[in-house]
């Protein structure tokens, strides 16, 4: 390497379904006077492995958990270059970045930043930054950079290392919002250059630190404090410390009108007046505070409780409670767990006014009546509308004889017997992803089990054996599920031929979704893969007259295979893995049987690992995958116990309900796997576990999700002891009113196990 002009530095932490892309993009750029540093700050996902897979092209500093910005001071302690870059994990560097830099520093030796353009990569549409106007004047630089008047981002940025070293030391404490300390000291000290060049391409998804509002929140006046630092600028800097506090707050006002918090987003605009007169000049966020305040005055008022209302003659306790126009669908929106119990206690069945009149139905023979007896005579629910824009024409939204047909092309790969065939692939993945854990390792269970599952999911659907590509396409999915609930849970619905914001937005997220999942098809059709795999099976499939199945029809199917497969199953294992911390002594006689039975990963988890099994059903029955069933009535019924429904009504059930009702099981809020023992298909005949739904439309994937939670299970308790921290009680939420999710994440300690039989 010639003398060292640039080092690029991409701190990350769990970023590895982004990280190629990033590290790609600086490979990519041509000459051989800049160095790529990668510091990874404790991730646990596999992007140890994506780095090391670059083979010394390269550098790779691990650390534990110490914040980002200590990350950075990380990768600038290695630099040799006289110019630093700071590029997220999840964007890249355009195409000729570095050659455009690399012109300017050499035209200007004395500059001591150089500031290019990014493009703004949003779900729905691209935005170009505008070019920062520099000037001869450091003092106009940083104070114009401060007030918002110069768009600079550090990964559009080459800023001299003399300019990074002024920041001492990086404050970890502080997550995000560090690098504006270290652009605006440079900008004092040294002068700066902009060019027309675009350099970035920054990548919106969901979840992005910057986006948080814990840690916006949790920011406080560090980030002022230390902009502003007295050993870094003089004191004639000081005097644009309340134009920048300003600017602060009306940032952060404007972070909390969109988050729907329009008190904070008020109070937080009037502090910025208070610190500076001009924010009222700040014309959108006064158009936002004056919106909040009206929604502060004239805010929804509170949901009235939820209580019997009148007894029909046929025995259907009519739900109070409801507002006027909307009935009760703010209860279920907000609080759909908490509403749909509620209402359980006030009877067996019980009339609901959602958007239709909404029969919730608790007695077991009319479950059985509902779901196995008279299955063919229920269809899907407008809740099976919504999702059939969402997944297409899968099994999950068709119905009659579609329901059927499709069923026929799925369920042999899902049979009881085939299985066993996921295991290898499965087990593969589980163990190469716990290859990065350690001993006495902490870990962030929901997340950790959401990218572990991914992993699995990925290599049993589809597969792929990479990461990268069923990150892209979890992205897509990711994005497409959240706009699905939203236009679900608006009180007021928009037909979907209407070409609003809403459903523009939408429409263009589920294209790019359709062309991933073609894109893969496809690709497999020109690269098989020797292994099984449901996507294998489906390119195989050929109907009564030999024909196989469309590209566009494979896509039908497998993604809703993959959504249930990665989300649900995820989950589940949070859940149990969590339950088994809290209950150590049956943690231990899962230990025990992994230590007395010779399993190996991949060998069948559900025939040869009872114990555990039992561990799986109790998880199941607490909080199980599909939580809420919606069927419509195509037929007037009478249902076993009298309730009369007319046809096009709704029927609400509720296996999570069934699940704890104290009428069928004992202290029924209580882990005691135990109660399973010799008596799951009793409890399955008579309605009262059926985790996966049951009767003609039940789920075809529950052999599957059962040996996929319980071969994870396993192959980590086989490994580690496992232990929560605090004691706060699980708790869970529904966000798409179909599956249950942790409510709060929370950390696990591994303990390596030093009694295994087969260890020693």
């Amino acid at each position: 390497m010639n003398s060292c002009q640039f080092t690029i530095v991409i701190p990350t932490f769990n970023y590895g379904r982004y990280l190629r892309r990033a590290i790609d993009s600086v490979l990519a750029q041509a000459g051989d006077d800049f160095e790529l540093i990668v510091v990874d700050d404790g991730s646990t996902d596999d992007t140890s492995a994506i780095v090391r897979s670059y083979d010394g092209r390269l550098r790779y500093f691990p650390q534990q958990n110490q914040g980002p910005y200590l990350a950075c001071r990380k990768g600038y302690e290695e630099s040799r270059g006289r110019y630093l870059i700071f590029l997220d994990a999840d964007d890249l560097l355009c195409p000729g970045a570095l050659e455009s830099l690399r012109r300017q520093t050499h035209r200007d030796t004395a500059v001591g930043m150089v500031v290019g353009r990014y493009v703004n990569v949003h779900t729905d549409r691209q935005r170009l930054s505008s070019q920062s106007r520099l000037t001869s004047s450091t003092e106009k630089n940083f104070h114009r950079f401060l007030t918002g008047k110069l768009d600079i981002v550090t990964g559009a940025t080459a800023i001299h290392r003399d300019g990074v070293g002024l920041l001492r030391p990086y404050l970890g404490r502080i997550r995000c919002g560090m690098e504006t300390a270290c652009i605006a000291q440079t900008l004092w000290h040294f002068p700066a250059v902009a060019i027309n060049d675009v350099l970035l391409e920054v990548h919106d998804h969901p979840g992005r630190l910057r986006n948080n509002m814990r840690e916006i929140e949790n920011a406080g006046t560090e980030l002022l404090d230390a902009v502003f630092n007295p050993d870094i600028l003089p004191p004639a800097a000081l005097k644009y410390r309340n134009r920048y506090a300003a600017r602060l707050l009306r940032d952060r006002a404007r972070s909390y009108y969109r988050a729907g918090n329009h008190a904070k987003a008020k109070m937080h605009f009037q502090n910025a007046c208070g610190c500076d007169w001009r924010s009222v000049m700040d014309f959108r966020n006064t158009r936002r505070y004056l919106i909040s305040t009206l929604r502060t005055q004239f805010s929804k008022p509170e949901l009235p409780e939820i209580t019997v209302g009148d007894v029909r003659s046929d025995g259907v306790v009519q739900v109070g409670g409801a507002h006027r126009l909307w009935g009760h669908r703010r209860h279920i929106n907000e609080d759909p767990l908490r509403s749909i119990t509620r209402c359980a206690a006030l009877g067996d069945t019980v009339l609901l006014r959602l958007r239709r009149p909404t029969l919730l139905v608790n007695r077991l023979q009319d479950i059985r009546y509902v779901l196995v007896e008279q299955g063919q005579t229920f269809g899907r629910t407008g809740f099976s509308d919504g999702f059939r824009q969402f997944l297409r024409s899968s099994l999950f939204t068709r119905f009659g004889k579609d329901h059927i047909t499709s069923r026929r092309v799925v369920q042999p790969v899902f049979h009881r017997r085939q299985t066993k065939n996921f295991d290898g692939a499965i087990c593969g993945a589980v163990s190469f992803h716990m290859d990065s854990w350690q001993d006495r390792q902490t870990l962030e269970l929901p997340s950790e089990m959401m990218q572990l599952t991914l992993r699995a999911a990925s290599r049993a659907i589809f597969g792929m054996s990479d990461n990268r590509t069923a990150n892209e396409f979890l992205e897509s999915i990711q994005i497409g599920h959240w706009q699905f609930v939203k236009n679900m849970r608006s009180l007021v619905s928009l037909p979907t031929w209407l070409p609003s914001k809403r459903n523009r937005i939408y429409r263009k997220v589920l294209a790019t979704l359709s062309e991933k999942v073609i894109r893969i098809v496809q690709d497999r059709r020109r690269q098989p893969v020797e292994e099984f795999n449901f996507l294998n099976e489906l390119m195989a499939f050929r109907d009564g007259r030999g024909q196989s199945l469309r590209d566009e029809q494979i896509c039908d199917h497998i993604l809703p295979v993959f959504l249930a497969a990665y989300e649900t199953t995820a989950n589940a294992i949070t859940s149990a893995l969590y339950l088994l911390a809290n209950h150590p002594q049956y943690q231990q006689r899962i230990h025990d049987e992994l230590d007395r039975v010779d399993w190996t990963a991949g060998a069948s988890c559900t025939d040869q690992l009872p114990v555990t099994t039992l561990a799986v059903n109790e998880t199941l029955r607490l909080y199980p995958s599909t939580w809420l069933i919606a069927r419509r009535t195509l037929v007037p019924h009478t249902l076993p116990g009298g309730a009369v429904l007319k046809t096009g009504m709704d029927v609400y059930i509720s296996p999570f309900v069934v699940h704890r009702d104290e009428r069928y099981y004992d202290d029924p809020l209580a882990f005691r796997p135990e109660r399973f023992e010799d008596t799951l298909e009793r409890h399955r005949s008579a309605a009262t576990y059926f985790p996966f739904g049951m009767g003609p439309q039940a789920c075809l994937g529950e052999y599957f999700a059962k040996s996929l939670i319980t071969t994870t299970i396993a192959a980590i308790l086989n490994e580690y002891s496992i232990s929560v921290r605090g004691q706060d009680p699980y708790q869970v939420y529904s966000v798409n009113l179909f599956t249950i999710q942790p409510s709060e994440s929370f950390k696990v300690d591994l303990l390596r196990r030093r009694i295994s039989r087969k260890a020693a």
